[in-house]
């Protein structure tokens, strides 16, 4: 049984905190939940604590996400991959990039960075702080750019609005914009940069414009003043030197030209204001007088402002307001177009796609994210996560679906490809305890502290079921014979265990016995003899029941040292296993009703130190236990969380510790850190997050200096949830396929698949195969060989290494070495997915044509290689499109780059084909993208075999490296045009091609190397066509 998961999913939370924003196409929104970004696609990055802040830069490359305490994340978009971290030591509010993404605007406390954004080039540290704006007396919540990205506007708590200027212009100084009444939550430029909106708190929104001077002339700074008499010194030097050669110059003439040129030099003094230089002064630093044109309110019922954007291409203002509302005005009239309730809380941030169609908003009490259409007002996405902990979570039995039950009385179905929630229950009045599916799946239960026990229909989605007591009783575990007709949940107080028939909803039996809250049943899946039900309770006792004899027998309990939390049977219901108090897991056998095995796992979740805890991380392991424990569907895993911050995964039959996964490392939750910082620790040996335990951002945002200090929060309710949660997991389950388990935690419900990467499959391996023989074989340049080895090792490094070391020349004759079968999969799996993310795209493309050219027939001919090797060529074939798309912008973009490249080293290529090599790989050897690419430096990719040295040529742009790619990449890709233009098309053809396909066809014309660069597309494509033809034909035949 493989075990190596990975992180895929998280579901049950959708929002957490801090701002939301669409992606510059306008098809995405990015939200932060705790320390993740949700793209609804994960964004693969992780921060120190709850992200606060994010931003996206125009041209869809940088993320830039902020932490509560200031630290930033610098992530490639596309590759999801952490290009740079760094702090800014305070709390960031508002962060912008600007329009041409050179430079991005952070407000930190009353003040703006101004950081430039880190280019092409590899730099020991990208980030450059290019100046830092001060003025304002208050925290500053918004950062807005001018068009022409010389100008940005702040909005800050001090009831001003301030422009600030990235570079020097003369007699420019930072203007203030002040008038309102209350804090200013979103000032913007408008769409031709000649006036500016301001939104505050209490609705008040202004229009500010400027007047010009009426006499366009500017006496010259000192500077400029020193650099026009240097020159006047030279040209009075030149004038005296023609004098002297001109002795026969008649004198009145020579005063005349004195006099003119006294003249011209008075003149160039004194010039327009609109130039400096021969550049145009912006307009903005022209302007002596700002005035405020319009002043409107935007009034909602008496709630305040709480945040807006503005669409400035067509003029929406977007509103969200404390009670729900947002309002949609159209400016500069401030007319309404359009208001709507989306929520009964309040909105904390809004954001705008790049069309303007599409409105994102998101509500952090319930953690609410949705995405409104106002033309046709319609929901595009509309998401909400559980208000409060999980408690219990179940998979359906083909492992699409997972319901979970949570303290907010509301029961959630989600799909775990998407991870969306598509229906929610709010039938029950209090915490949901636990839930269970039906075995058809075709409805699913749920016990809560209300006293009742729940059935749904999941095909019209309704409560056909209310299964309660005669005595009003609190249900803490559920479970479900395998027939799905017997329900069963046990009761906190008093010590039952409750029968009902699910057909008939009439309460059958009720089993008594257990002096303790019943915590948790489970039924034995076995089919071939009547299923046992097991119950755990506080009394130290396991007791198996069995319902379907003629008389109800009990059989005898079996005792714990402790008390017994969690019970699961074995698939094949001849084991079970319990957890218990002390931080064991007790093996029984059924049968006999003996103790088999003990696994003492406190030592394995043992870790984490609480703000309230008194001993060290180190000696609190008698506070850590499993609440939940699950079995594999093949038996021999365990599967185990509770009160820790760690999953550990068990080997039944030796007893051992297989993996443990740390399920967060988010220092926004306790019990994170091992060690805690004695700053934050007072006399009294409470910490000072205890002492605010119950400060809530909303009133933070109002409140007074003072009330910073330690202590200074007045009593609040008790009952009041605590800011920092601890990390635990409540219930642990794998799905029916074995292939991915979830566990509910306190960020949400993480659900972790296997990665294929790191599960080791050889392939009819033997003793002489191993990482150093291929190590040895490879250095000897027998690269046949050391490839077939490493394909029968099936390591993905490994295998790359061997492919990698391959010089150009030899790629065609290493490919007509392999077999088909398994290796020829294994091979092209490779390629697939080093085409996605390596530098090295000339190389790959080069193997892709050997292989394809070499055994295109083989896939065409072999069934079994065609059904296995067709969702392989699909990739590579939509990773080839992706990379034609990239370069042919790139293409555009640099077709007017005035930098001269060094020149390539070409080296001969089979076929008699000629390519350019480049001096370095166009990007980092890590995939991250070319925003830190190492372009001058070495990669930690092993190096090509056909690459040539660092010594070969020096430093060159990334702009000039790219020019080479075209045609680099065109003569490699020519050998397989006159393939791609044989394969024939029909309507099965049409039927095969699906997104990559597209892809490449929807090419820009513009490239003058698109039709070449996609042979090796289309000879995927042809080789996917023949396949899918002859499966068809003979479908078509059997039938």
């Amino acid at each position: 049984m493989k075990f190596a998961y990975q992180f895929q999913h998280l579901c049950g939370s959708v929002y957490s905190q801090g701002n939301v924003i669409f992606t510059p196409d306008g098809n995405s929104v990015l939200s932060p939940v705790g320390n993740r970004i949700t793209q609804f696609d994960l964004v693969k990055c992780v921060a120190r604590k709850n992200v606060e802040r994010v931003a996206v830069s125009h041209d869809s490359r940088l993320l830039l996400a902020v932490d509560e305490d200031g630290r930033c994340l610098l992530v490639n978009l596309k590759r999801g991959a952490v290009l740079y971290r760094f702090h800014l030591k305070q709390p960031v509010q508002a962060l912008n990039f600007s329009p041409d993404d050179r430079f991005i605007a952070v407000a930190v406390g009353n003040k703006v960075q101004l950081w430039r954004t880190p280019g092409l080039v590899r730099e020991f540290a990208p980030f450059v702080l290019h100046r830092t704006y001060t003025g304002h007396y208050g925290t500053i919540v918004s950062v807005s750019w001018s068009h022409d990205s010389k100008f940005f506007v702040t909005g800050s708590e001090d009831l001003s609005s301030r422009v600030f200027s990235v570079g020097k212009f003369p007699g420019f100084k930072p203007l203030t914009l002040s008038g309102h009444r209350d804090v200013v939550v979103g000032a913007f430029f408008a769409e031709d940069d000649r006036s500016i909106f301001t939104v505050a708190r209490d609705g008040g929104a202004y229009e500010w414009k400027y007047k010009l001077p009426d006499v366009e002339m500017l006496e010259p700074s000192s500077d400029e003043s020193d650099e026009e008499e240097n020159e006047e010194e030279e040209e009075e030097k030149d004038r005296q030197e023609k004098e002297q050669k001109d002795k026969e110059a008649d004198s009145e003439s020579s005063d005349e030209d004195e006099d003119s040129e006294t003249e011209t030099a008075g003149n160039k003094r004194k010039r327009k204001l609109s130039e400096v230089r021969g550049e145009p002064i912006p307009e903005i630093a022209r302007a002596t007088k700002w005035y405020t044109c319009q002043k409107h309110v935007l009034k909602m019922d008496f709630a305040k402002v709480l945040c807006c954007t503005f669409h400035s291409s067509t003029g929406m203002l977007v509103a969200g307001f404390g009670n729900g509302t947002f309002g949609l005005y159209e400016l500069p009239a401030f007319v309404n177009i359009h208001t709507l309730s989306v929520t009964q809380n309040q909105l904390e941030t809004v954001a705008v796609n790049a069309t303007g169609e599409w409105l994102a908003f998101a509500s952090r009490k319930l953690g609410q994210l949705l995405v409104w259409e106002w033309r046709s007002e319609t929901y595009v996405l509309k998401q909400q996560g559980h208000y409060f902990d999980l408690n219990a979570a179940s998979y359906s039995p083909d492992g699409r679906l997972l319901a979970t039950g949570a303290d907010d009385a509301k029961l959630k179905l989600w799909d775990t490809n998407s991870g969306f929630c598509y229906v929610t229950f709010t039938e029950h009045s209090a915490p949901v305890t636990a839930v269970q599916f039906s075995p058809s799946g075709q409805a699913v239960l749920s016990a809560s502290l209300d006293g009742t026990v729940r059935a749904f229909d999941l095909n019209r989605y309704k409560n056909f079921r209310v299964l309660t007591t005669p005595e009003p009783t609190q249900f803490l575990s559920l479970a479900l014979d395998p027939s799905g007709q017997v329900v069963c949940a046990g009761s906190m107080d008093p010590f039952n265990v409750y029968v009902w028939s699910l057909q008939t909803g009439r309460l059958t039996d009720v089993l008594s016995g257990h002096t303790g809250p019943v915590t948790s049943l489970s039924f034995s899946p076995s089919s071939s003899a009547e299923p046992i039900l097991a119950s755990a309770s506080w009394d130290h006792t396991v007791r198996l029941w069995n319902l379907f004899a003629s008389k109800k027998s009990f059989i005898e309990p079996l005792a714990h040292p402790t008390d017994v939390l969690a019970v699961a049977f074995r698939p094949d219901g001849k084991q079970l296993a319990s957890t218990t108090l002390n931080g064991a897991i007790n093996i029984w056998d059924v049968k006999d009703g003996e103790q088999v095995g003990t696994i003492d796992g406190k030592r394995d979740i043992a870790g984490g130190r609480k703000e309230n805890d008194r001993i060290t991380a180190a000696n609190n392991q008698m506070s850590k236990h499993f609440t939940s424990v699950c079995y594999s569907a093949d038996g021999s895993l365990l599967l185990a969380g509770g009160r820790s911050k760690f999953v550990c995964i068990y080997a039944v039959g030796p007893q051992i510790l297989l993996k443990k996964f740390q399920i967060s490392h988010n220092l926004s939750l306790d019990g994170i850190l091992d060690q805690l910082n004695n700053k934050n620790i007072t006399e009294s040996g409470l910490s000072k997050g205890e002492l605010d335990a119950h400060l809530d951002d909303s009133e933070a945002s109002g409140r007074n200096p003072g009330s910073n200090l330690v202590g200074a929060k007045r009593a609040v309710d008790p009952g009041t949830r605590r800011k920092n949660m601890e990390v635990l997991s409540k219930a642990v389950l794998f799905s029916p396929t074995g292939r991915a388990w979830a566990a509910a935690t306190t960020e949400g419900l993480l659900i972790y698949g296997l990665d294929e990467s790191l599960a080791f499959d050889p392939f009819e391996l033997d003793e002489d195969i191993t990482p150093e023989n291929i190590s040895k074989t490879l250095e000897r340049r027998e690269y046949a060989r050391a490839l077939v080895m490493a394909l029968h090792l099936n390591e993905e490094p490994i295998i790359a290494r061997c492919v990698e070391g391959v010089p150009l020349a030899s790629i065609p004759l290493v490919a007509q070495t392999l077999r088909g079968g398994m290796y020829l999969q294994r091979l092209l799996q490779l390629l697939a997915k080093r085409m996605e993310r390596s530098p090295h795209l000339e190389f790959y493309l080069q193997w892709s044509l050997a292989v394809l050219n070499t055994h295109g027939q083989t896939l065409r001919d072999d069934p079994a290689s065609s059904a296995t090797c067709l969702p392989t060529l699909r990739s590579l074939q939509k990773s080839i499109a992706r990379h034609l798309q990239d370069l042919a912008k790139m293409y555009v973009i640099l077709a007017f780059d005035p930098i001269v490249p060094t020149q390539p080293v070409a080296t001969s290529e089979p076929c008699g084909l000629k390519a350019t090599q480049l001096t370095k790989p166009v990007c980092d050897s890590t995939g991250s993208g070319a925003t830190t690419a190492a372009l001058s430096g070495s990669s930690s990719s092993p190096k090509l075999a056909a690459e040539p040295s660092s010594s070969d040529s020096g430093v060159v742009s990334a702009a000039s490296r790219l020019r080479w790619v075209a045609p680099s990449v065109a003569s490699v890709l020519a050998v397989s045009t006159s393939q791609s233009r044989a394969v024939r098309s029909s309507e099965a053809d049409a039927r095969c091609l699906e997104s990559g396909d597209q892809q490449a066809a929807d090419t820009p014309a513009s490239w003058p190397y698109s039709d070449v660069l996609g042979g090796v597309s289309s000879a995927c494509a042809g080789v996917r066509r023949q396949i899918f033809t002859e499966q068809s034909a003979a479908a078509h035949g059997e039938r």
